[in-house]
């Protein structure tokens, strides 16, 4: 009985999660940044070290939530943005896939963005501002689900459902900004997203709900030792999503080089009365322009007893343009990770 019950929060979660917010819950934030911000985009020449070269980033992410369980939680995302030579702006464009129980629900969404950033003053400060666009496509395949009134119990033969459906594909339009604080080690951001997503239900009433979502992330690099052969730092990471009554937090550090990093990141996820802990270790390695990031999640507390983990690759490849124009700035830490 109380798998039973864990088993329906998960989908409850999932339903929150996949079908009212856009943006999917990839835990390598660090990693699929634009996703969450759109002032990120073109946040690539600061990571590689040159704040006005012109860096093309390609990113690839993706996310199996709870595979052991039938309700199949997958998200996959494609990005790519860049800074403009010799400009302060920057933009780029993603694209988000998210399939659950058994490909019965479906949203994809098209998203292009755009960035600005100001320096501030001379102590290596800058903000930088952003916005997007989306296209949103939702729709649900009936024939892969079945409601209680099709069963019949005494044959158990499956019979067409008297359910209403209000519709079974939606197609809408959505806007989101950002806002992105860096200096030399660290960096703070905030974003609002879904400003203007519509109401809409594939099943059941329609109820008053929130749609509007809100990030906000905190980094913060501290430097170990004096090497600058092999400069190694300790990165503070961390993240809080929010949307309605359901809420994630993800916090940890990583420890990396310009090659290397390994870091665990605790999460804590809210709805309402279900309340899920788990624990996600990351290992990324750089090989010349290319990054790669692996992560593991494990859960914790009763849900570990339904689906213990999951799991998660990204990849980036960031492509520099040598002719482009440098300036005397001096920009983030040469960190990818």
């Amino acid at each position: 009985m109380m798998r039973l019950r864990i088993v329906g929060l998960l989908v409850l979660v999932g339903l929150t999660t996949k079908l009212s917010a856009q943006e999917a819950q990839f835990n390598q934030f660090f990693a699929t940044e634009t996703l969450f911000n759109p002032a990120s985009v073109g946040n690539g020449a600061f990571a590689n070290g040159d704040m006005r070269r012109q860096v093309n980033r390609f990113g690839l992410s993706y996310r199996n939530q709870w595979p052991s369980l039938p309700i199949g939680l997958n998200s996959a995302a494609i990005s790519f943005d860049r800074s403009i030579n010799n400009s302060f702006g920057g933009f780029g464009v993603y694209v988000i896939h998210d399939a659950f129980l058994y490909n019965s629900f479906n949203s994809t969404q098209a998203t292009i963005q755009y960035s600005y950033y100001l320096p501030l003053g001379q102590d290596n400060w800058r903000i930088r501002m952003g916005m997007e666009a989306s296209g949103v496509n939702k729709n649900i395949n009936i024939n892969n689900l079945r409601f209680p009134d099709q069963i019949d119990d005494n044959t158990g033969e499956i019979s067409a459902t008297s359910e209403i459906l209000n519709a079974r594909n939606i197609n809408f339009f959505d806007m989101g900004v950002g806002a992105l604080l860096q200096g030399k080690h660290c960096e703070m951001g905030y974003s609002v997203k879904n400003i203007v997503s519509p109401f809409y239900t594939f099943i059941g009433t329609e109820t008053e709900e929130i749609r509007m979502s809100h990030n906000a992330s905190v980094r913060y690099n501290f430097r170990i030792g004096n090497n600058d052969n092999l400069p190694t730092y300790l990165s503070v990471k961390a993240l809080m999503n929010q949307q309605g009554a359901f809420s994630r937090w993800l916090f940890g550090g990583t420890y990396q080089t310009p090659q290397f990093s390994f870091g665990v990141f605790g999460q804590r996820l809210m709805k309402n009365e279900l309340k899920m802990s788990g624990v996600s270790f990351f290992a990324g390695f750089k090989v010349n322009d290319l990054v790669v990031g692996l992560s593991q999640d494990v859960s914790l507390g009763k849900s570990r007893y339904v689906s213990s983990q999951s799991s998660e690759i990204s990849l980036r490849l960031f492509i520099n343009n040598p002719k482009s124009v440098d300036v005397q700035f001096q920009p983030l830490n040469k960190l990818v990770f």
